[in-house]
């Protein structure tokens, strides 16, 4: 399972896994979660979107079955979504 910054460069890969894991099976068992949880990734601290002042923090983009942790973005689940959730869902 690779991870990628928004360039597509490769910054972490667990390839430790079954083929038969699903993605959040991966990472929820990886090292990359585990120091993740510790805290110990030294990750870049929010900052500002480009040509704007809004202060964003980094995240991921997961599917659907990824848990809900900070710094995750999944799909928001539901057939009967509103307009701005069915928005979000397609970004």
């Amino acid at each position: 399972m690779p991870i990628v910054d928004a360039n597509y460069r490769v910054i972490y890969a667990d390839f430790g896994s079954q083929g038969h894991n699903n993605d959040a099976g991966i990472f929820n068992s990886s090292d990359f979660r585990a120091e993740l949880n510790a805290k110990r990734l030294n990750l870049p601290l929010p900052s500002s979107l480009p040509a704007s002042d809004t202060v964003s923090p980094y995240f991921w983009i997961g599917d659907g079955i990824f848990p809900l942790i900070p710094n995750l973005m999944k799909p928001i689940p539901g057939h009967e979504l509103s307009r701005d959730e069915r928005h979000y869902n397609y970004r």
